[in-house]
Parts: C-alpha cells; sequence; structure tokens
C-alpha cells in the first residue's frame, strides 16, 4: 500500500513538475515577445524623437544658410572693394613712377 502511493505521489509530482515546466516555457514566450514590442515601442519612440529634433531644428537650419547667404554676399562686396581699390593703387603708383621717370 505504501509503495502504491508512493508511485501515485510520483505521478502526481511528474504531472505538476512538466506543468510547471510548460507554464514557465509559456511564459518565457509571452516575455521574450514584451520584449521584443519593447525593443520595437523603443525603435518607434527614437524615430519620432529624431523626428521632431528635425522638424524643430529646420527653422534655426533656415537661419544659419540665410546667415551663410549674407556673409557670402558681404565677402563678394568685400573682394570686389578690394578689388576696385587694388586697381586704384596700380594706377596711382603707375602715375607716381611715371613722374618720378619724368623728373
Amino acid at each position: 500500500r505504501t509503495e502504491c502511493l508512493l508511485r501515485s505521489e510520483t505521478k502526481e509530482w511528474r504531472r505538476r513538475h512538466l506543468q510547471a515546466e510548460q507554464e514557465v516555457t509559456a511564459l518565457a514566450c509571452r516575455v521574450q515577445k514584451q520584449q521584443q514590442k519593447l525593443i520595437e515601442w523603443e525603435a518607434i519612440q527614437s524615430a519620432e524623437v529624431e523626428c521632431m529634433k528635425q522638424q524643430n531644428a529646420e527653422p534655426e537650419l533656415q537661419a544659419l544658410r540665410q546667415t551663410v547667404q549674407t556673409s557670402q554676399n558681404h565677402l563678394k562686396e568685400f573682394e570686389e572693394e578690394c578689388a576696385k581699390q587694388g586697381a586704384e593703387l596700380v594706377e596711382t603708383a603707375g602715375m607716381i613712377w611715371s613722374e618720378k621717370r619724368l623728373e
């Protein structure tokens, strides 16, 4: 009778153990799926944040482009003025040299 009872308890223990293993496996699978969803969600959030940063940066970028354009315009004006003054200096130097030669 004890042997029969022991076998019955062993069978019950094995059944419970197998059921627990199945539950653990199912739980691990659910956890893995949730982790994958979390990774996907974090990727979406990251993309949304990056998009917002780019949208927020667009006005700054436009202002920077305008500043660059203005600077390029000023540089062009400065180069033209330098060329004009350089030509005037060459002309003045030529006249001075001519006068010196005549003396």
